[in-house]
């Protein structure tokens, strides 16, 4: 091997890194851009580019409020909890094994999600982009 070869495995490697921390920082930002907007703050702040852990907006954990309950038939459901959107409930099993009524992350599901109390509902921001889903449960 000549040393343009070995230089252009070197570049190329570099560029596949590059792009990999490129996708997760476009997909933070974005995600950011969304709660931002679902909170009503400004999007055009550099607070934005900072890590979820970092982020000083309101959060709950999933565990107080969006957890399956019991209805009136005595069956285990999410009649509590109203999708908005997606417009379809999604049940999210969680690694104690309770089922929660909310859209979490497959891979690495975070308890803690963004919400705004409005009053007579509470919303709640469930997910990372592009698999969030916005639910509310009624005050």
């Amino acid at each position: 091997m000549n040393v343009r070869s070995i230089n252009s495995i070197y570049s190329l490697i570099g560029g596949l890194i590059l792009a990999y921390f490129a996708t997760d920082t476009v997909r933070l930002i974005i995600h950011n851009k969304i709660v931002y907007e679902f909170l009503g703050r400004d999007v055009f702040t550099l607070q934005i580019l900072k890590p979820i852990e970092y982020q000083d907006y309101p959060m709950e954990d999933v565990r107080q409020r969006l957890l399956v309950e019991q209805d009136l038939d005595g069956n285990k459901s999410c009649l509590h909890v109203v999708p908005r959107k997606p417009e379809y409930q999604i049940i999210s099993t969680i690694s104690t094994g309770e089922k929660i009524c909310c859209s979490l992350n497959a891979g690495e599901p975070s308890l803690l999600v963004p919400f705004v109390n409005k009053g007579d509902h509470t919303d709640y921001l469930c997910g990372y982009y592009p698999d969030e889903q916005l639910v509310s449960i009624h005050n």
